[in-house]
């Protein structure tokens, strides 16, 4: 067996230690989590496994276990067509590393005993590495038949941009990055959701061809392997009886909450392990600083709303619904002009001028008219009626501002040392995001001014830990907390978490919901109004109780976006200084939320809890068999399983099956036609272990977080909302555990357009955080929904894209006065683009594009530059001055100034009347000297609306009009005075 001694941690060496003892062994697990723990240290070794235990094992490991870890199995996993399993990758490729002395194989107990198995046997492999060629990777590649695409994103796609190759290679969990800009290959592992490099590799190998399928014998492949065996928790090899010791997973709660002696091991990440009775922990456990890498990957500057593709359909500012028919190059042979076409015309739109373009509808939809550019009257009218609607809207939301904010509130002072001893109770440790949200809402709840903020975050990124915090710096301030949630079962969860937090500190916590009878609920309002009860944790049924409350301080509204607009006011109505906190788990587009912040006090939660593991997600045919391997799995490392059938007349035939197929395993049924007392039992039952699965409809969709459940299986999947598929998901994965979502659907379906789209989706998001890009997927699948007034405001109208903007130039016509979609900056003519050599698909070039024209700060702006030489190699010329004309803009526009452009020689900039004008003498007299000192000839001339046109002509060849700029903008901003 070998053991690597190089750089062998505290837990590695004890490890060791044991396994180099010799003679047979055991070690128990308390979980099968923890085979990752120890495999690594079984190089040269095969794993036999039970077959009702063998996917799950080989889920848990397979990206733990790289580059050598292989699977020999006969099984056959039916996978829908385009969902092709990790698993089918795996199978076929263990003849790759035959000759790798330290690879760890994994085999099922079927395959180990017929002694047969159909492999590939491979004729051509690829070993990359820095000595590989671009050309040589180019051809194996291609040999290889993988498939050319814009971006990486499933295995078996390569991409080309210049001088980086990316590909995915069919034998392994991870894509690879080839960076040749570097004069040697530099080979790099990246994040397929981020598409950001996360570390360095030295080499990676992949089947070119093979001869095909080869039946030979197992034990070939196990030779010279040392067995292992791993049953039930049990991991053993030889006899298992002359050594026997024990492995258990300790958490950082558990770590806190006992008296341990420890060893810290810079090689233990999420958690801590009890090695017979010895703890190791990562050091964050005494540091309380998590390292970086234990921390989720990066989210990518490129996420957001409303790329562009050929055939959707555009609105232009001027001439509204237009279809995009493509790119249209100009003068230097690269992208220069997007064309759309209208019912009666086409038109052009330079590519610096991409900012006046919106999404409205994806290329798939039906139903759309075009737009006639001889009658724009038409469209202006259709415009200035949105407008009106939204400036209504927003007059209406500065109302509001503006009447809480002319209420002051007497405030108690807080006891800083109870509040630092509750927020220190924590068990877990705040993101950097949470820590923000909080230092927000702690300022909110100090100042004189009622608090009105949106608390936003993806599913289970601690929005309910923040929400608690301030429902206790309100009760200390001796007010009072209503809570409300939109269903039954949050109302439960919401009530149990609230509790478990507050009542160590003698905060009394109850509920209004139909859990409740009518007698509780009086007693509770009584006990509310009289001071005995602190916090009210309600669903809708408190609104006909609102007028018995005596006083509220502060209203929590979690998933604020389903309830109404007057029943969420209606609160604001009767006690008109509340503090007002509502949470959401469903992400805004980045530019809603620039638009409404000068209205809307925001907190966004986007980075996930430390050591938080990405849900491995699968779309599967449904097979019961299946299905009772995973809850067997689930059940044997100690954990509980969501299986979500949404019907509620089916639900006992699937309690029937689990029955009488496990032994041991406790199963109960719930769904909202259940009475208040059952429901609540069957909650509380789960909750506290006493049954295993809980067969349940989409009650479970939001709020329900147990953290020993860590594998749903949700059926018919096929019939959910993208959104809800996220949210159901999210249930799961609140463990230091790996957790599993398997997304089951019938096989005789045939997937449609848009529920392939969904799965796809979904399947492929399960990065942490993803949830604002599968919004942005959803909303191009379905449409947008109700965003902050969309559907009130006449948002179908424009689209959703256009919406926003519309409101961002509202907003700021009461502010800045100026828009940054209205500002205009060509300095570079065609100059400025994406070559096709760098980027080879016209429809990421446009992604790009789009994406770069929509940044709206320097620090933004830096960070997709740094992104596009990451994923695409060294920016070329032409990529800079797209970077430098955004900067220009976005420098203009905190200058207010329209426009800045170069025709010819003849370059113009376009002032707004405004404070850095100053005193126009001083101005006109800044300028003149500026140019006079740079010998420079110019003029003014008045403009529209009292704007100032300065023009000047630029024939010096041998100077960069680009410096001469920059250094007018930057006298500029300093009034002239240095």
């Amino acid at each position: 067996m070998n053991v690597s001694r190089e750089t062998l941690q505290p837990f590695s060496r004890a490890y060791a230690k044991l396994v180099e003892r010799g003679g047979d062994a055991t070690v128990r697990l308390t979980g099968a989590d923890l085979l990752s723990v120890v495999l690594p240290f079984h190089g040269g070794s095969y794993l036999l496994v039970e077959d009702d235990e063998f996917e799950s094992i080989f889920y848990l490991l397979y990206k733990k276990l790289l580059p050598s870890f292989c699977v020999l199995t006969n099984r056959v996993f039916d996978s829908p067509v385009g969902f092709e399993g990790a698993i089918d990758r795996y199978k076929n490729s263990a003849s790759l590393y035959i000759k790798d002395p330290g690879r760890l194989l994994l085999i099922d107990r079927s395959t180990y005993e017929l002694g047969n198995v159909d492999v590939f046997n491979p004729s051509e492999v690829c070993v990359v590495n820095s000595k590989t060629s671009y050309d040589v990777l180019l051809s194996a590649l291609d040999r290889a038949k993988y498939w050319r695409r814009p971006c990486v994103s499933c295995p078996g796609d390569f991409s080309v941009r210049g001088s980086v190759i990316d590909f995915f290679p069919k034998e392994l969990s991870f894509p690879v990055r080839v960076d040749f800009s570097y004069g040697s290959a530099v080979l790099f592992q990246f994040n397929i959701s981020s598409q950001i490099t996360t570390q360095k590799i030295q080499s990676v190998r992949f089947i070119v061809s093979s001869a095909g399928l080869e039946s030979v014998s197992v034990s070939s492949f196990l030779l010279d392997l040392h067995p292992l065996f791993f049953s039930s928790s049990v991991l053993s090899w030889g006899g298992g009886f002359e050594n026997n010791f024990s492995l258990s997973a300790c958490t950082y709660d558990s770590y806190l909450s006992g008296a341990f002696s420890s060893e810290i091991s810079l090689e233990l990440g999420s958690y801590g392990v009890f090695l017979n009775k010895k703890l190791f922990v990562p050091k964050w456990f005494v540091t309380k600083k998590p390292r970086e890498a234990v921390s989720q990957s990066p989210i990518s500057a490129f996420d957001g709303f409303g790329s562009f593709s050929v055939g959707d359909y555009l609105i232009h500012d001027d001439y509204g619904i237009g279809l995009f028919s493509g790119l249209l190059s100009g003068e230097c042979g690269e992208d220069s002009y997007l064309q759309l076409n209208y019912a009666d015309a086409k038109i052009n739109v330079h590519i610096s001028q991409i900012r006046l373009l919106s999404f409205f509808a994806g290329a798939q939809t039906s139903g759309v008219s075009l737009g006639f550019l001889s009658k724009k009257g038409l469209w202006k009218r259709k415009k200035s009626s949105v407008s009106k609607k939204i400036e209504s809207f927003v007059l209406n939301l500065y109302n509001q501002h503006l009447s809480r904010i002319s209420t002051t509130k007497n405030r108690e002072i807080i006891d800083f040392e109870l509040l630092n001893d509750f927020v220190s109770s924590f068990s877990f440790i705040d993101t950097k995001d949470q820590a923000t949200a909080y230092k927000d809402i702690l300022g909110d709840l100090s100042s004189p001014l009622p608090m009105d903020r949106l608390l936003c975050g993806d599913v289970g990124f601690g929005k309910t830990e923040l929400a608690i915090r301030a429902s206790f710096i309100s009760v200390l301030q001796g007010s009072r907390v209503i809570v409300l949630c939109p269903t039954t079962v949050l109302c439960y969860q919401l009530l149990g978490a609230f509790k478990s937090r507050l009542s160590a500190f003698s905060v009394n916590v109850a509920s209004v919901s139909r859990l409740n009878s009518t007698s509780e609920v009086n007693n509770s309002i009584d006990l509310f109004n009289s001071r005995g009860i602190d916090v009210l944790v309600c669903t809708h049924r408190i609104f006909n109780y609102v007028k018995s409350l005596v006083d509220v301080g502060l209203l929590i509204i979690d998933e604020e976006h389903r309830f109404g607009v007057g029943q969420k006011e209606l609160f604001g109505e009767t006690f008109p200084g509340v503090d007002i906190l509502m949470m959401s788990a469903t992400p805004i587009p980045r530019s809603l939320q620039s638009a409404l912040s000068g209205i809307k006090t925001m907190s966004i939660i986007s980075t996930p809890p430390i050591n938080r593991l990405p849900i491995e997600t699968s779309v599967e045919y449904y097979n019961i068999n299946r299905i009772v391997d995973y809850i067997r799995f689930e059940v044997g490392r100690g954990g509980q399983v969501y299986f979500l059938h949404n019907n509620v007349v089916s639900l006992n035939k699937f309690k029937r099956a689990f029955l009488s197929r496990l032994d041991m395993v406790r199963v109960e049924i719930i769904h909202a036609k259940m009475s208040p007392k059952k429901i609540k039992g069957v909650l509380g039952s789960f909750v506290s272990k006493e049954f295993d699965v809980l067969v349940a409809t989409s009650i479970i969709e939001n709020g329900l977080d147990i953290p020993n459940v860590n594998t749903v299986i949700i059926n018919n999947a096929h019939l959910f909302g993208l959104s809800q598929l996220h949210q159901i998901r999210g249930r799961v994965g609140r463990h230091h555990r790996q957790a599993f979502a398997h997304l089951m659907i019938p096989r005789s379906l045939r997937l449609n357009g848009d529920s392939r789209r969904r799965l796809k989706a979904i399947e492929e998001n399960v990065a942490l955080g993803s949830g604002y890009v599968l919004s942005s997927k959803d909303l191009e699948i379905r449409g947008a929904g109700s965003v902050f007034g969309y559907a009130q405001s006449g948002g179908a109208l424009v689209g959703f894209d256009f919406y926003n903007k519309l409101i961002q130039r509202i907003v700021s016509r009461g502010s800045v006065g100026l828009c940054l979609d209205q500002v205009s900056v060509n300095l570079f003519g065609d100059s400025a683009t994406i070559p096709s050599a760098y980027v080879g698909d016209s429809a990421l070039r446009l992604s790009l594009y789009r994406k770069l024209s929509l940044i709206n700060h320097l620090t933004l702006l830096v960070s997709f530059s740094v992104e596009l030489e990451n994923r695409f190699g060294m920016l070329p010329e032409g990529v800079s001055l797209l970077v430098k004309s955004q900067e220009l803009r976005l420098r203009c526009f905190d200058l207010l100034i329209l426009s800045l452009v170069l025709v010819g020689d003849l370059c113009s900039l376009v002032f707004l009347p405004s404070k850095h004008l100053g005193t126009l003498t001083v101005f006109l007299s800044g300028v003149d000297a500026f140019f006079a000192a740079r010998n420079v000839s110019y003029k003014f001339n008045k403009y529209s609306r009292e704007r100032l046109l300065l023009s000047f002509v630029w024939d010096n060849k041998n100077k960069d009009i680009l410096v001469f700029i920059s250094d007018f903008l930057n006298k500029f901003k300093n009034g002239f005075v240095n």
